[in-house]
């Protein structure tokens, strides 16, 4: 018998990867760096210091530290999520079972 089941929340509850793009879209455009979807691909599903590493070895800039992007990413990540996340439809499904 199942006693408990585990949901992880990023991809599974909800399609957050919409939302972890425009996060970054907004804070890497401060630093003067346009990213795309393709760019974003490149770096999806990596710890958000690694994608801020990535992108500043690759792009180096100074008006910013990498932290204070680091933070402006998760900040506006949780605040879209509450504004514009749907739940899977999977995770409706095994809800009724």
């Amino acid at each position: 018998m199942i006693e408990a089941v585990i949901f992880d929340m990023d991809g599974l509850l909800i399609d957050s990867e919409p939302l972890w793009q425009e996060a970054q879209f907004d804070a890497f455009k401060k630093v003067g760096i346009k990213l795309n979807k393709e760019l974003c691909l490149q770096t999806m599903g990596w710890r958000v210091d690694k994608v801020v590493e990535h992108w500043h070895n690759k792009y180096p800039w100074e008006n910013y530290t990498k932290k204070e992007i680091e933070d402006g990413i998760s900040k506006n990540v949780v605040s879209l999520i509450r504004k514009k996340a749907y739940l899977v439809q999977v995770l409706n499904m095994s809800l009724i079972m």
